[in-house]
């Protein structure tokens, strides 16, 4: 026997922000559509395609007044994994150990990406107003994971602080 369960509400940290998601078409807390995007390149070393950058697009930077869905990622981390065919997290950056990147979005469109994991780089584009764009992720470490291996992305953000 199958059986489902639908909610209307459901609430969760006593109503404060909970942010979690994967995959595409996903759905966090700060923004409510960021679309991925794995671009790849020859390595003669590994003689195959590796990722070379990530790209996050329609990413809203704006700095969040409220703790409100879709009110914005501007000041938060967001921590990028590459997950294989069974959804375990590939190797990826400076260590072998090293299974995402994390980097500090801008607080609003003006700002640049900090405190990016070892082995990666990023820079934010505005492509729609100053509080909307890009954030490309290139993956400039020594451990640099196949692209053939990657069946998910996966998208973490949390507060960093600020």
């Amino acid at each position: 026997m199958f059986a489902s369960t639908l909610a209307a509400s459901v609430t969760l940290n006593n109503g404060d922000a909970v942010e979690f998601g994967q995959g595409t078409g996903l759905v966090i807390a700060c923004d409510e559509e960021i679309v991925t995007r794995i671009n790849e390149e020859w390595s003669d070393l590994l003689q195959d395609f590796r990722v070379s950058t990530i790209e996050l697009t329609d990413l809203n930077v704006a700095v969040p007044l409220l703790a409100a869905q879709d009110s914005g990622c501007g000041g938060k981390v967001i921590k990028i994994q590459l997950l294989n065919s069974l959804g375990d997290p590939l190797t990826i950056g400076d260590s072998s150990g090293l299974t995402e990147i994390s980097v500090t979005l801008p607080l609003g469109g003006g700002g640049t990406p900090s405190d990016i994991t070892s082995g990666a780089t990023a820079v934010f584009e505005a492509t729609l107003g100053v509080d909307e764009g890009t954030l490309t992720v290139t993956i400039d470490g020594s451990v640099d994971p196949v692209a053939a291996d990657v069946y998910r992305v996966t998208l973490e953000s949390e507060s960093s602080g600020v």
